[in-house]
């Protein structure tokens, strides 16, 4: 009963910090997009990009029906994942055999590891995506195997790479519950059949992305643009890029679960190696390593290295609870363990405290460069125009005709001209936590300094 009532507690307090990580406005090219597609979904156009992350921007829909705006109704989905994150990784942790010291100092980490704390107040799926996967997962090892169907494909209907972590949790829930006898004569209670559960699954998943398909242009034109997507991350963003880096320097980058927090960003790989070889060692833990061993290694092959921090939100209650064992060996004490899991956390908080006020109080500098420019046409790079769109302007693709005379140069750099107005976003332990761009804008009139 304490132990219920000291995490209890404990939840909602990591539930409340979480409010002090939410952004003022989008910043990244992914949240326009998302934000793009709750005002008008189609995956053709990349509202969003394929597949389509269907049942997220349904959230957001139906939330902006209150008055909500587009990005805001996102972060409401994307916050509330963000409150679930640490019990759901406690009960995980539980269930698969962690003592309650560690589970809970496991749990903190992944709660207070400053880049999943950052992203937790965006609009990007990551966070809400692993706390409905954990949910799953949880469900499945709990035995509630028909509800653990349901939120799995929910889960999916948000990142459908998700489906690498529960893919244990659920072969092993599916193969109890086909095994599961007979009892003839009364029962206490209606079990429901076995294939109730992966029918469900499959009528959310279809439905979702089923509903993805009909939303856009034509069912036709999203099933290409998913090809086009799969083919582009198969040849730019995966091993198989030319110009790509090795892979076993990019261990570094994939196998760094946390950012921002410098030393002890590296300490953290190191501390869940040694609680990798006490749980091998132990033969004990060894279904968390099934669960998000999968996904790591997809992610290190085949993901963008550019967005590897948040990626590895992905797989860091592995890492976390991992370093929590870890540190329990260590010092040869559950609650001293527990302590020095939460002397972790309260450092990365420390980190991240900066960081987090920084994009909750200012406007990011392309924002700012757009409201400069007084309603005018703007002229911008491929990757700055859904920015200009979404805000209501008309935007002209520069790489589509020359300089004009009239309008604004809108660009996602800083800019020398004598009458350039340069916003700059500060770089420091941001450009650790979230991907490096955009953190400069320039606005110039078309026609010159007058």
């Amino acid at each position: 009963m304490r132990e219920r009532v000291g995490v209890g507690l404990l939840a909602v307090f990591v539930a409340a910090t979480r409010l002090v990580a939410i952004s003022r406005a989008p910043w990244e090219w992914d949240e326009i997009l998302f934000a793009s597609a709750v005002r008008d979904y189609d995956v053709v156009v990349h509202h969003p990009h394929p597949p389509g992350f269907p049942l997220y921007i349904a959230l957001g829909k139906i939330i902006s029906i209150f008055g909500v705006s587009e990005f805001h109704a996102l972060q409401a989905v994307v916050t509330a994942g963000a409150m679930c994150v640490f019990p759901l990784t406690y009960l995980l942790a539980r269930l698969l055999g962690f003592n309650v010291g560690t589970s809970v100092g496991g749990a903190l980490i992944v709660a207070f590891a400053p880049n999943a704390w950052y992203y937790g107040g965006t609009a990007f799926t990551d966070v809400p995506g692993l706390a409905l996967i954990l949910g799953a997962s949880v469900l499945f090892l709990r035995g509630s195997y028909l509800w653990g169907c349901v939120l799995f494909g929910i889960a999916l209907g948000f990142r459908p790479q998700l489906a690498l972590i529960a893919a244990v949790p659920f072969a092993m829930a599916t193969w109890k519950a086909i095994r599961q006898p007979k009892v003839e004569g009364r029962r206490s209670k209606v079990e429901p059949p076995p294939w109730l559960g992966p029918a469900m699954l499959a009528a959310i998943v279809s439905a979702s992305y089923g509903g993805a398909a009909i939303a856009s242009s034509s069912a036709r034109e999203y099933l290409d643009a998913v090809q086009v997507q799969q083919e582009y991350v198969s040849r730019v963003d995966s091993f198989r890029s030319p110009t790509r880096p090795s892979l076993v320097s990019l261990m570094r980058t994939f196998f760094k679960p946390t950012r921002g927090s410098g030393a002890l960003d590296k300490a953290i790989p190191v501390l869940a190696f040694i609680g990798l070889i006490v749980a091998l060692l132990r033969r004990q833990h060894l279904l968390l390593l099934a669960m998000f061993g999968p996904i790591a290694v997809f992610s290190w092959l085949m993901l963008d290295l550019n967005a590897a921090s948040r990626y590895v939100i992905a797989y860091l209650p592995m890492f976390a609870l991992l370093a929590a064992l870890g540190i329990a060996t260590i010092v040869r004490s559950e609650i001293a363990g527990a302590g020095l899991c939460a002397l972790v956390a309260a450092v990365f908080a420390i980190n991240a405290s900066p960081v987090l006020r920084q994009v909750r109080e200012e406007m990011p500098p392309i924002q700012q460069a757009i409201a400069s420019t007084d309603r005018g046409t703007v002229y911008t790079t491929s990757g700055v125009v859904p920015f200009v769109e979404f805000y209501g302007r008309q935007a002209v693709d520069l790489s589509e005709q020359p300089r004009p005379r009239e309008g604004y140069l809108l660009m996602d750099s800083l800019s020398s001209e004598p009458c350039a107005a340069n916003f700059i976003r500060r770089r420091g332990k941001l450009a650790d936590i979230a991907r490096a761009r955009y953190f400069e804008a320039s606005v110039v009139p078309a026609r010159g300094c007058d």
